[in-house]
């Protein structure tokens, strides 16, 4: 029996999504060490599509992607010549291959096998973070204890990969809350191009839902950054299409969606979610000062910044290995690693991706794009699996435009 091609990279794609997705569910210990199943398989995954179709694509004038890949795998090699320890290898798998596959899965899956994917994932996402809210909030253990086992699960995962134990917020099926509002924000921008492109079946219930996500995560990064690209979407929308009548329809359609959500958390939430919703407004009136935990971060970039005028290359292997301390800011983490230089790398990538919105026309492309540097600024983005998701979406608005070598 011979499989088609097409079937077979649809396969390898879920496999690679699920297995990115779910890391902190898939995963094994080896040497002591917590290591995702999508570490194992993303290399092998990726041979197998360049065996399958035996292509090589790539897009006119976004070489900086590429040399940002090139430059981190490098520097990778560098650092473990230089420190010995190869736990910086790590950086190969996060910075090179799963950008690398992603982009290529948007580009040679058909958008319909994608969106059935995402929206699997993204409902059993849900059903963690309800189920952990629920839980954490009303002591609700749900039907044989179903909601207490989701807590307890993401607990292990928090400890088998030695991060910051959190127990009173949502975290869906990852080890940490903001990444659970990164995905939802991501998930919502790129549910909204599914539902203007095709309005797929149950869109309108799957976007609701992944808006859900974001305000049960209480990340207010991400929670602020979704409503200015939503605003940015739908303006920009609006000018490039001119359609009065299907933008009111839309935005009247999801600010309804926002009004239900902010409605539900604000009267169905702990105190402790409160007054974190409520630092939002505080740090619009009061900047930094507004928020203990942001005045906390600004206070220790400041400290990191003055580390980097002394050391203007870098501490090339991962800033944590050497400060013992991984900044909540993807700008300053990249600044601290490679010095100026990465940095500079890191922004020109952002108005690549900006210039290629402009090019494509494509707000949805701009959109996600800011939602991505937003998020930069209080959050690792690149650093968190998830990231695989916006490279997923690159591919998907690139495909029309590739040209094979």
């Amino acid at each position: 029996m011979v499989i088609k091609k097409y079937i077979l990279i649809n396969l390898i794609f879920s496999l690679a999504l699920f297995s990115l997705l779910f890391s902190n569910l898939f995963y094994v210990k080896i040497s002591s060490q917590s290591v995702s199943l999508c570490f194992l398989i993303s290399l092998p995954l990726l041979i197998i599509i360049f065996f399958i179709t035996r292509k090589i694509y790539s897009v006119e004038s976004f070489f900086i992607f590429y040399f940002f890949m090139i430059f981190f795998f490098l520097i990778s090699i560098l650092g473990v010549f230089f420190s010995g320890n190869f736990g910086g290898l790590a950086q190969i798998y996060i910075y090179v291959l799963i950008p690398l596959t992603f982009f290529y899965f948007g580009i040679l899956v058909e958008d319909m096998f994608i969106y059935k994917n995402l929206a699997i994932i993204l409902f059993i996402t849900f059903l963690f973070s309800l189920g952990q809210f629920l839980y954490f909030n009303f002591s609700i253990s749900g039907p044989i204890e179903l909601f207490k086992y989701f807590s307890d699960v993401i607990k292990i995962s928090q400890v088998d990969f030695e991060t910051e134990l959190i127990g009173s917020r949502s975290s869906g099926v990852f080890v940490n809350p903001n990444i659970l509002g990164f995905f939802g924000g991501l998930s919502f921008l790129i549910f909204l191009y599914f539902k203007d492109n095709y309005n797929y079946n149950f869109i309108n219930f799957i976007i609701f839902i992944s808006l859900l996500i974001v305000f049960i995560s209480s990340s207010r990064t991400s929670i602020v950054a979704l409503i200015l690209s939503f605003i940015i979407l739908f303006l920009g929308g609006y000018i490039l299409t001119l359609d009065l009548k299907k933008f009111l329809k839309e935005i009247i359609s999801l600010t309804v969606f926002f009004i239900i959500s902010l409605y539900l958390m604000l009267n169905f939430s702990s105190e402790y979610y409160m007054e974190r919703f409520l630092e939002i407004g505080a740090v619009a009136e009061q900047g930094s000062v507004g928020s203990g935990n942001l005045d906390s971060r600004v206070n220790a970039w400041s400290n990191l910044i003055y580390y980097i005028q002394n050391n203007p290359f870098g501490t090339i292997i991962p800033p944590q290995l050497v400060i013992d301390y991984s900044p909540d800011n993807q700008f300053i983490y990249f600044w601290l690693q490679g010095g100026y230089f990465l940095l500079f790398v890191f922004i020109f990538l952002f108005i690549a991706l900006i210039r290629k919105s402009f090019e494509y026309k494509s707000i949805y492309l701009f959109s996600i794009t800011f939602f991505l540097i937003l998020s930069s600024f209080t959050f690792v983005t690149f650093n968190s699996f998830v990231i695989g998701l916006f490279w997923l979406f690159v591919g998907i608005i690139f495909k029309k435009h590739i040209k094979v070598l």
